[in-house]
């Protein structure tokens, strides 16, 4: 029954006064709250303006009459859903059928008897009710659909009723081509067999089929069936996501293995060190799923370049690669720059602005220095990551977002979780995959390669002026690359082969900063014991270190190839 009458209205349109007050005061005492317009030209206007929940129509009028009325009416999105009720004093059957025509409800007969009145309003309220729930559960399905990777198509007894967009891109249908489709029209005939005797099993277990696109392609199929109820009768809904290339990334993964040992490449990635090989492996599991991602690594380790490796081999590579630093979005900043924000949302918001999650919808947003973020700025992150909901700022309008994450930080994660610079459960939502990219010292097995690859890229040394081959490395340079320690890691190795290139060759002389030289070493004037002068060395080299380490001890500790506590000694005997 339909509660809080005083909350609807009713518009009620008639051109006899007579007609007109008595509604009125029927209405009024139902405590309805009424509106009145007393041709069809000011019913049309008051309808947009007011949007009543119910209008009350007669048909007979001067200017426009009612079924004209209610056809402009239901041709109009704005008042479209809205049951009118004609009032009417025809009895003939086929003028009746006029207004149902016309896009009527009902129709009440004059004179009114107000029982009659009330009960016919009362039935297409509650019918309206029950229509918008319907509405917002089937909207609320669609927003659920859309964000899911996989196409979702909802069958009954073998014909399609509802499809979302993954399933759109899938098969090549479009939705409205979909709906009424037989089922097995998705499928090659070989497969149908096998998909018949899984729908009488009721089997919820994913398994492979072949499938057949719009135009005829094949491509395998990765399907799941479920049975549920749905608007009070039972449903199939079946999902379905193309493999085709995950199989296809199968069969590249086991080439890789057999030439990654003569390349030293990987796409953009370069090393044949036992450590970048584990990190190959990780990339390449990743890049197989659509589960997040978090890249940990000190600076200049090459975690932006593993983002996109992943993302140019997962199922997403065809959509946006968006990138979201951290460090640079103000806290004050964040809700907008992520979600993105409406029009008159704040002072400035001239037009509605996309924020990143709007921006690589469908494909992959890599969120980098996610260390850099506050507890409260993660907690914003961590509905997004755990329900794909979030709400643009100066809206009240859900959106459910189709992105896959990639997180980077070069920070320690378990030092900011023990010291509450990181909320557990965000942390825990991002590792799902941890991939770990390892320093440069731990891997200078890649140093002969990366050098030579920096050395003849473009992007280190431009076009060879002379148009020969770029000169050797000498074993001189090389000892000196390996001997160094490499604080700022392969980044820093790029740059100080641009640094230290000067007219096409590599000064082996004055590449001081590759190793420590001991002319700046500050020899003390006083003669010393070996203990002492071994002890004066010692805690000039940790300050050397630390000081490329820019402080951080663990980082220091790593380089010096000692524990932290012995650092710490170290430190605090030298009065640090």
């Amino acid at each position: 029954m339909i509660k809080h009458k005083n909350n609807i209205s009713i518009l009620v349109v008639d051109d006899d006064r007579n007609n007109l007050n008595f509604l009125f005061k029927t209405l009024e005492e139902l405590k309805f709250k009424i509106f009145i317009a007393e041709n069809g030209k000011n019913a049309l206007r008051l309808a947009r303006q007011v949007n009543p929940d119910i209008i009350l129509l007669d048909v007979m009028m001067p200017d426009i009459n009612g079924f004209e009325v209610c056809r402009r009416l239901k041709v109009d999105p704005e008042t479209a859903q809205i049951p009118i009720v004609f009032m009417t004093g025809m009895t003939e059957t086929v003028d009746k059928l006029k207004g149902f025509d016309a896009g009527g409800a009902d129709y009440i007969t004059k004179p009114f008897d107000c029982d009659e009145l009330a009960a016919r309003l009362v039935t297409h309220l509650n019918i309206q009710r029950l229509q918008k729930e319907i509405r917002q559960e089937r909207d609320r399905f669609r927003r659920l659909s859309e964000a899911a990777s996989e196409g979702i198509v909802i069958y009954d007894r073998e014909y399609i009723t509802e499809a979302n967009r993954a399933a759109e891109n899938i098969t090549g249908y479009s939705i409205t081509e979909l709906a009424g489709r037989n089922i097995f029209d998705l499928f090659q005939p070989e497969s149908h067999d096998l998909i018949r005797d899984k729908m009488r099993s009721r089997s919820e277990q994913a398994y492979e089929v072949r499938g057949m696109k719009k135009d005829g392609g094949a491509v395998v199929l990765k399907i799941r069936e479920k049975t549920m109820p749905y608007q009070g009768n039972e449903i199939s809904i079946l999902t379905i996501d193309d493999i085709s290339h995950k199989k296809a990334l199968e069969q590249e993964n086991k080439e890789l293995h057999l030439s990654l040992m003569q390349a030293g490449r990987f796409g953009d990635m370069i090393g044949i060190s036992p450590a970048m090989k584990k990190v190959y492996e990780n990339i390449t599991r990743a890049s197989e799923s659509d589960e997040t991602v978090i890249l940990t690594g000190e600076t200049g380790t090459g975690k932006e370049l593993a983002a996109r490796m992943i993302f140019k081999k997962s199922m997403r590579h065809k959509q946006a690669f968006i990138t979201a630093n951290c460090a640079s979005v103000p806290e004050s900043l964040f809700e907008s720059q992520f979600f993105g924000y409406r029009k008159g949302a704040f002072t400035g918001a001239d037009n509605d602005m996309p924020g990143f999650f709007d921006r690589a919808d469908g494909g992959t947003l890599f969120i980098d220095e996610i260390g850099e973020l506050k507890p409260v700025m993660q907690a914003k992150l961590l509905r997004v990551l755990e329900n794909g909901e979030y709400m643009p700022v100066g809206s009240s309008d859900i959106r459910v977002a189709d992105v896959r994450i990639i997180a980077a930080t070069n920070r320690d994660i378990r030092e900011m979780l023990d010291n509450g610079d990181m909320r557990a459960d965000f942390f825990h939502r991002l590792n799902v995959i941890g991939i770990t990219l390892p320093p440069l010292r731990q891997r200078k097995l890649d140093i002969p390669l990366l050098a030579e690859h920096f050395l003849t890229s473009e992007s280190l040394t431009g076009k060879n002026k002379s148009g020969g081959a770029h000169p050797a490395i000498s074993e001189k340079v090389l000892r000196q690359l390996h001997s160094y320690t490499w604080p700022g890691n392969v980044r820093e190795l790029f740059n100080v082969l641009r640094r230290y290139r000067t007219n096409g060759k590599l000064n082996p002389e004055s590449f001081l900063s590759a190793a420590v030289e001991t002319e700046d070493i500050p020899f003390p004037d006083e003669e010393l014991s070996l203990g002492r002068a071994v002890k004066v060395f010692e805690q000039y080299y940790i300050k050397r270190i630390l000081d490329r380490c820019e402080g951080k001890k663990k980082q220091a500790a790593e380089v010096l190839e000692v524990n932290r506590r012995t650092l710490y000694n170290k430190l605090k005997a030298d009065g640090k």
